[in-house]
């Protein structure tokens, strides 16, 4: 299949990720990474927080143990009289001098 469509379809490693947590919140993740590599380094990390919306496709759904899809604004609340998110806040810390991104949702 790779041969018929040449590059257009991404490598079979890309797939092979861990999957990380989805939930509306900084990613302990990411926030791990960004530790890590700032370790490794030795010596503090230059980035910039760039804060953006994006579109989101408007649908609720059962994860198995509760309704995603609903406007998070960070309570504990969840209820159904909540409107269904159209948009997300996605935050992504970007280096200044080096050739990384961390999205941090």
């Amino acid at each position: 299949m790779r041969e018929t469509f040449d590059l257009c379809l991404p490598h079979p490693k890309t797939k092979r990720h861990q999957s990380i947590n989805g939930n509306p919140s900084f990613s302990s993740e990411a926030l791990a990474a960004l530790k890590n590599l700032a370790v490794a380094k030795g010596t503090d990390l230059l980035c910039t927080l760039v804060i953006d919306e994006m579109a989101i496709r408007c649908q609720v759904e059962w994860d198995g143990e509760s309704y995603v899809g609903y406007v998070d604004f960070g309570t504990t609340v969840d209820d159904n009289l909540l409107p269904v998110a159209k948009e997300a806040l996605v935050y992504m810390d970007v280096s200044v001098n080096e050739l990384w991104k961390h999205k941090l949702k």
